[in-house]
Order: structure tokens, then sequence, then C-alpha cells
């Protein structure tokens, strides 16, 4: 697991980054993807009030974390919003773009 990790860190990298574990922590957070598609494909409407709702309550957590540990709380924000994304893509790819 330890080279997995360092690959990430190694090849996934943002300027922000001071502790050098950005990729891990951003490949983590945005494995959430199969939640996200889950969700939409069940119901597109509630899906996407859950996930306001999951968005919301997980950014809050991250931030009161951030107050006590302060480990850069971004970069797994960011890693959610990348599972926003990949979960949102492969909806309509499952789906099919011609209905939007």
């Amino acid at each position: 697991m330890d080279k997995v990790r360092d690959w990430c860190n190694k090849y996934i990298r943002h300027d922000r980054d001071d502790v050098g574990d950005f990729g891990w922590r951003l490949v983590m957070h945005a494995c959430l993807f199969p939640l996200v598609t889950a969700c939409l494909l069940v119901d597109p409407v509630g899906g996407a009030i859950v996930l306001v709702a999951f968005t919301y309550t997980f950014n809050k957590y991250q931030r009161n974390e951030d107050l006590h540990n302060a480990d850069e709380a971004w970069k797994d924000q960011s890693g959610y919003m990348w599972a926003i994304a990949i979960g949102v893509v492969i909806y309509l790819i499952i789906v099919g773009f011609h209905e939007y």
C-alpha cells in the first residue's frame, strides 16, 4: 500500500501542498464516486438532494476537524469534489447524454 501512496503523492501534486500528501488524500476521497453514481441512478432528484446535504455536512466536518487538527482539510474537500465530478460523468454515460 505504501507504494501506491508514494506513487499518488509523486504524480498528483498541488502547489499549496506543504506536507506532500495531496495525491493520496485526493485519491482516497475521490473513491466515493460510486456512492455519487448510485445515488443519482436510484433517483436523480432525490440523489442530488442527498448529495447536497452530504456535501454540506462533509464540508462542515472538514472545517471543524481543521480547527482541532490543522491537516489542510482542503485536500479532502478537493478529493470529494472530484468524486462528485466523476460520479456525475459516469451517471451521464450510463443514462445517456441524449436525455439532457
